[in-house]
């Protein structure tokens, strides 16, 4: 993709028609930008075939049961072998258990989510048009067979600076809502955006959640931002379940010894299990059992890269403190006992050399305000000098 020069995708004398048009388009169009694989995908068909395919035997029994009830036995559905019904049956009723799970841990991959939300993605994606002085350019990219729909944004004069910042979105979200913070930090920074939609949510391809594909999508956009956009610079902002995306992508993430990152975290979690212990009955025995764990802890305590955590603290003040036992007892989502930054920050066997806290009076879905987005900007800056 030319970020520079005539040929430039700017420098199109229909920029702004076919802009907008691919903006307004309900799914990208034309082939993808980047291919990004991970893993083999026979593995990722064999298992979707076996666990979605229990799960329609499951609904095709359950069915016939019922209308040979209703009907009297006047209609008839033809019988499974009730060896097939009990091979199936354990692996339906994990695989239900799973996606009903991660409708939960990934709300936005709820269909209709936005028209519960009455969001007009389309509409909300072609306002990423006219933010001030920024080209913007609609980028689907394959990640493990999903199509992932991202887009890129930032002044025309600094696309090929080679500093990205990639935003990875809260439970609920969808990158078309622009969070206004987001855009200011990266115009602080000087840093062209990745936003995206993780698959199964928005415009992203794919009707069920699942933890791989979510993973791969985050994945894909550090691919994508070093191939074809010449990262030399990476700032990985993760908001709320985006941070746990992150911290367990970063148990084996390919990092390149010629970027130079900063990881943030706003407003996430330890260990999502613990999250589910504390707020629903115990319940992360579950999230482990069914492979929803998003683990930053483990990854957090282990990166050599620096790390910026943000957690809502108790009456902060312009000097944002940075204690741990001064986080608030909850953000309104998280509670604090269970935050990252009460687990990184309060062990003492935890190298904090990279790390920094910040406690800010905002809580868990609040804007960053104005002066902490100048303030974060800063502090960036300086661990990317580092």
């Amino acid at each position: 993709m030319e970020l520079v020069g005539p040929n430039a995708f700017f420098n199109n004398p229909d920029y702004l028609q076919i802009t907008k048009a691919e903006l307004c388009a309900p799914t990208p169009s034309g082939e993808p930008v980047f291919v990004f694989e991970n893993g083999s995908s026979w593995v990722r068909l064999s298992k979707s075939v076996l666990f979605n395919g229990s799960s329609l035997a499951l609904a095709y029994t359950i069915a016939a049961f019922c209308i040979r009830t209703i009907s009297r036995n006047y209609m008839q559905l033809p019988s499974l072998p009730k060896a097939v019904v009990g091979l199936t049956l354990p692996l339906a009723l994990y695989n239900d258990l799973y996606i009903v799970t991660g409708y939960l841990v990934h709300l936005a991959t709820i269909p209709l989510l936005s028209d519960i939300r009455e969001l007009d993605l389309d509409v909300e994606r072609e306002k990423l048009a006219a933010i001030p002085e920024c080209v913007v350019k609609r980028c689907p990219i394959q990640a493990n067979g999903s199509l992932i729909d991202a887009v890129m944004i930032g002044d025309k004069n600094q696309l090929a600076n080679g500093r990205w910042i990639i935003f990875s979105q809260g439970n609920g979200e969808f990158y078309e809502e622009g969070r206004e913070d987001y855009i200011a930090l990266a115009k602080a920074l000087q840093a062209n955006i990745l936003f995206y939609n993780y698959a199964a949510v928005g415009a992203s391809s794919g009707f069920l959640p699942d933890h791989e594909a979510e993973l791969a999508s985050h994945a894909a956009m550090h691919a994508f931002a070093r191939a074809e956009l010449g990262a030399k610079e990476m700032i990985d902002f993760g908001h709320s379940i985006g941070g746990g995306v992150q911290g367990q992508n970063l148990h084996d993430l390919e990092l390149s010894p010629e970027v130079k990152y900063v990881f943030v975290k706003h407003m996430t979690f330890g260990k999502l299990s613990r999250v589910a212990d504390e707020i629903a009955y115990k319940t992360g025995f579950l999230i482990h059992f069914l492979n929803w764990e998003y683990d930053s802890t483990t990854s957090s305590k282990k990166i050599e890269h620096p790390e910026i955590i943000i957690q809502q603290g108790k009456n902060p003040s312009d000097d944002f403190m940075r204690s741990a036992t001064d986080l608030k007892e909850t953000d309104d989502v998280i509670p604090g006992v269970v935050s990252l930054a009460k687990e990184v920050f309060e062990d003492t066997e935890c190298s904090k050399d990279k790390k920094q806290l910040i406690l800010v009076p905002e809580s868990h879905n609040a804007l960053m305000s104005e002066d902490f987005v100048i303030n974060l900007a800063q502090m960036i800056k300086q661990k990317l000098k580092a």
